[in-house]
């Protein structure tokens, strides 16, 4: 028209400038609209009109600081999206129109639902019936406010959303943080929601002795957190076990050992040892000697590769001391490991305790071609106008290991899931795994991988009175007879079944994303129309959002 006039969208057209890692923005200028355009037609060649319509629906504000039609649903009715009916659904369909004016003013809303429900009818989605039933229902409206502290699912979701929280309130302090920011995590709703039902079937059904667990699962390639279960119970307990427990890996720090040893030429899978609590020509602090998990001794000569396969302690004990136990330190430590581990032989089989999170950290150098992801949890955080405050992106460590070595330890890992102790877990594609069980039986563990993610699972009993305070002298009691082989690796693998598909299907889903370009625009002269507002709260809760990794590492919201 020559002038600047209130434009018209397709829904992929809104939904490419809701999308903040495609760089589209909503300035009122021509350039924007054509580059807006541009961009919607790239998405519907690489999406379908579902896939389109869904993440449209993840994505758009309904006022009141609801982003998402879940979020909408739990402001307005207090209930799940997907358990609204025909009226309240009408209501929510019509507010994105005009966001801010629809939240306000619910006469207008309720003509603005009229208008769908005659739509739906024109188009024969419902009957006059049932328009006429749906327009006369006396809605309950809750308004119930977002609690941005909380993504919908069970409570054990604030485990991880505490630990995105905290690291931001450190940064930043709690006023900029709690000003409406919006967040962007790398947690994936269904592999979250899959490691919560795992964990708690798998602790209370493959051993009687267990009350209590913890997983986390990233993607090796990039190291984003795809879930993470801090415990069982987040309303009796807040303390995080994957970042803050300090528990005894038993034979899931062996990878280490022979890691170094591989890397160091003093030793191969072919080199043997005998089996047997002789360690000499070594010394040990009080003439110690290394015991197997049964108690017994084979006394014969066997490979690296049989023992890694076994969980042979005699010869993981063996191989540390040839390589060294400084050496292994600094192997462990490369690998990222940040915990003290002091320089005696019981290190080998997992005597010095580690946090979770940093022994799935180090576990993805064997999935990553000898590179660490760092896990992370924040991908990205808008202030209440929208302006970028933080944009992570993966990083990684090159722990120098030798191809050969992360070929030979991967063989090992391979062999524990085929043959050995980690047998539970075979029935997963491409696993490569490590079982672990402290002398004392007070911890279990699974630590492994699959191109996809690699997760690590631990299982105790914990030592708590009727109100829920930790025995301080015995935290942790015994197991009998629990394992890591046959507790965890279960556990490890119902998980990995339902997790990595999701993963699976989430990579491809963002590669087509990754492989939408935005053209360059110019960002000045702000719109001014009907957008999500800066937050005028100060105490207004953060919004946590959930994103997928690309195939290069980045990550791209959904």
């Amino acid at each position: 028209g020559g002038e600047m006039k209130e434009g018209a969208s397709t829904i992929t057209q809104q939904l490419a400038r809701n999308i903040n890692e495609l760089g589209i923005g909503r300035e009122k200028r021509l350039r924007r609209k054509v580059a807006e355009a541009i961009l919607a037609m790239k998405i519907e060649q690489s999406f379908s009109k579902d896939e389109i319509l869904e993440l449209y629906l993840n994505q758009i504000y309904y006022g009141k600081g609801a982003y998402g039609c879940e979020a909408a649903a739990k402001y307005y009715f207090n209930k799940s999206a997907k358990d609204l009916d025909l009226a309240e659904a009408a209501l929510l369909a019509g507010i994105p129109q005009r966001p801010n004016k629809f939240s306000k003013d619910m006469d207008a809303a309720y003509k603005r639902r009229d208008w769908v429900l005659q739509r739906m009818l024109e188009t024969g989605k419902i009957t006059p019936g049932q328009r006429d039933t749906a327009r006369a229902e006396q809605l309950k409206l809750t308004r119930k406010a977002p609690k941005g502290t909380t993504i919908n699912g069970s409570p054990e979701v604030a485990y991880f959303v505490n630990y995105v929280m905290q690291q931001l309130v450190a940064e930043y302090g709690a006023d900029e943080v709690y000003r409406g920011w919006k967040i962007y995590t790398t947690l994936h709703p269904d592999i979250q929601r899959a490691a919560e039902e795992s964990l708690k079937y798998g602790v209370h059904h493959y051993d009687e002795a267990a009350n209590q667990g913890a997983l986390i699962s990233l993607d090796p390639k990039s190291g984003a957190i795809r879930a993470m279960v801090g415990g069982l119970n987040y309303n009796k307990v807040q303390f995080n076990i994957i970042t803050q427990g300090l528990r005894q890996p038993g034979s899931c720090f062996k990878p280490f050992v022979y890691a170094a040893a591989f890397d160091t030429d003093k030793a191969d899978l072919d080199t043997r040892f005998t089996d047997d609590p002789d360690l000499s020509p070594h010394k040990t602090e009080d003439g110690w000697k290394p015991k197997n998990y049964s108690g017994k001794y084979s006394h014969r000569s066997m490979s690296v590769r049989e023992a890694f396969r076994n969980s042979t302690n005699t010869v993981a004990v063996k191989v540390a001391l040839d390589t060294g136990l400084e050496t292994v330190i600094n192997y462990a430590h490369r690998m990222g490991i940040s915990t003290k581990i002091p320089p005696y032989a019981p290190i080998a089989l997992g005597a010095a305790g580690v946090r979770p999170m940093e022994l799935c950290s180090a576990y993805s150098v064997f999935e990553n071609g000898g590179k660490r992801s760092i896990p992370y949890g924040i991908k990205k955080v808008l202030d209440g106008r929208g302006e970028v405050v933080v944009d992570n992106n993966p990083k990684a460590e090159d722990t120098q290991l030798r191809d050969t070595t992360i070929t030979e330890v991967n063989e090992g890992l391979s062999e524990v899931v085929k043959h050995g102790s980690g047998a539970e877990a075979a029935s997963v594609p491409n696993a490569h795994g490590k079982t672990g069980t402290t002398s004392d039986n007070r911890d279990a563990w699974f630590a492994g991988s699959t191109p996809e993610l690699t997760t690590v699972i631990w299982v105790g009993h914990e030592n708590r009175d009727s109100k829920g305070k930790l025995n301080k002298k015995h935290p942790y009691l015994e197991m009998p007879g629990a394992t890591g082989g046959h507790l965890c690796a279960p556990i490890w693998r119902d998980f990995m079944l339902k997790a990595v598909p999701i993963q699976q299907a989430a990579i491809a889903n963002a590669n087509r994303l990754n492989n939408i370009r935005p053209p360059v625009v110019e960002r000045d002269n702000p719109e001014s129309g009907d957008v999500p507002p800066p937050n005028p709260n100060p105490k207004k809760q953060p919004i946590v959002k959930t994103v997928v990794p690309t195939n290069d590492g980045t990550t791209d919201p959904t």
